[in-house]
């Protein structure tokens, strides 16, 4: 699955592997959900123009990732922020540390929101 020998690199290798295991999802509608190994901006652009939705976790750096999410002013432990641009969604939600998904799957509106503490 990975590159082959003397290959150049045009696009990141978990993306290239994230695209080809989706092959046959092709336009039917699919969800799939990553780790942040895989997960990136451009991933989810190319995903969802070939109508495959995507969700996972994400790396906070990556490139395209929203700039204001990147550095956080101090939350509290529940506490997320939101940024939409089209169709992708990042939210940061702060747990012990904060978590970062990126989504084509979800609309940035809370609609329901349950917290539990045990």
């Amino acid at each position: 699955m990975g590159r082959a020998r003397g290959q150049q690199q045009s696009i990141p290798l978990g993306q290239g592997v994230a695209e080809r295991l989706t092959e046959s999802l092709v336009g039917k509608n699919f969800h799939v959900f990553f780790d942040s190994f895989f997960t990136s901006v451009s991933l989810a652009r190319v995903l969802l123009a070939k109508r495959i939705f995507s969700c996972g976790t994400i790396v906070r750096n990556r490139k395209g990732f929203p700039s204001d999410l990147k550095s956080l002013p101090p939350l509290n432990k529940g506490d997320f922020l939101t940024r939409q641009d089209e169709n992708l969604t990042a939210t940061v939600w702060m747990d012990t540390r904060p978590v970062a998904v990126l989504a084509t799957n979800s609309s940035p509106l809370q609609d329901n929101c349950f917290t539990t503490r045990s």
